[in-house]
């Protein structure tokens, strides 16, 4: 006799609200927190963002809502493509890393990965 064992996990995850500041440190340890979150729960892009903008105080979102208006603009196609959760999470280390450190970072990861 084989028996269906469904086993649950239930774990809290306690993701501050992100402020803003300019400051690769504060910016990673809160996507972090997001990542593993979002390695619990099945969410789509597009529901990844909406929670991570859930997440941040109310001049943050409204960046993002101007740079994705902006976008769409300078990018009018016939296919609109919505933001993946990668450029999401890459726009705002770009927006919120001090400036020059965002590159730094990248050829650093990019020389580890080699």
């Amino acid at each position: 006799m084989v028996r269906d064992v469904t086993l649950k996990v239930q774990v809290n995850f306690d993701i501050p609200l992100f402020e803003g500041l300019i400051d690769a440190d504060v910016v990673d340890k809160w996507l972090n927190l997001l990542e593993g979150y979002f390695s619990v729960h099945n969410f789509s892009d597009r529901e990844k963002i909406t929670f991570s903008l859930l997440k941040v105080v109310p001049h943050v979102k409204d960046w993002w809502d101007t740079y994705y208006d902006q976008r769409a603009i300078e990018e009018s196609t016939i296919f609109l493509v919505s933001s993946t959760w990668d450029s999401f999470r890459d726009v705002i280390k770009e927006q919120y890393y001090l400036v020059g450190s965002y590159k730094n970072q990248c050829t650093r990861w990019t020389t580890l990965l080699k």
